[in-house]
């Protein structure tokens, strides 16, 4: 949103679309899709405001337009909740975020599953996107 007051004319579906229009313009993101669930606001059905396109210019697959219908990578959606969860964690005392992921995949012995790949990545890099795993499974 900006720093200006929202008017108390405004309504849910046009502050949704003023964030929208805000984040396009300061992320590098061709495009983004908002679904708010306000039973009160917007009803059962909630509102979804798709907005730009899916990718970038000569990406593949071919970007398109963003839809209500357009589905995305769950990955995509649950990458804010999962570090928030770490940060919540590791400020409770629990995970340190030099610590890494192998002994986190196997509660009863890290070593069933430990790997010099899976020793090697830290929390902090899963958190920040920067493991070096490829972006899809089964891919180098």
């Amino acid at each position: 949103m900006s720093d200006q007051m929202i008017e108390a004319t405004t309504s849910p579906a046009q502050i949704v679309q003023q964030a929208a229009k805000k984040y396009l313009g300061i992320s590098n993101a061709p495009g983004c899709c908002i679904a708010v669930y306000d039973e009160k606001s917007f009803g059962t059905k909630g509102y979804v405001y798709p907005k730009g396109l899916s990718g970038v210019a000569g990406s593949s697959p071919a970007p398109f337009s963003v839809t209500t219908d357009t589905v995305f990578e769950i990955g995509s959606v649950t990458k804010v909740f999962t570090s928030t969860l770490l940060a919540v964690a590791v400020k409770a005392g629990g995970p340190s975020l030099d610590d890494t992921i192998g002994p986190y995949l196997n509660l009863f012995s890290a070593k069933a599953v430990g790997t010099p790949v899976l020793d090697a990545i830290q929390l902090v890099q899963f958190a920040t996107h920067t493991s070096g795993m490829p972006e899809q499974p089964g891919t180098a």
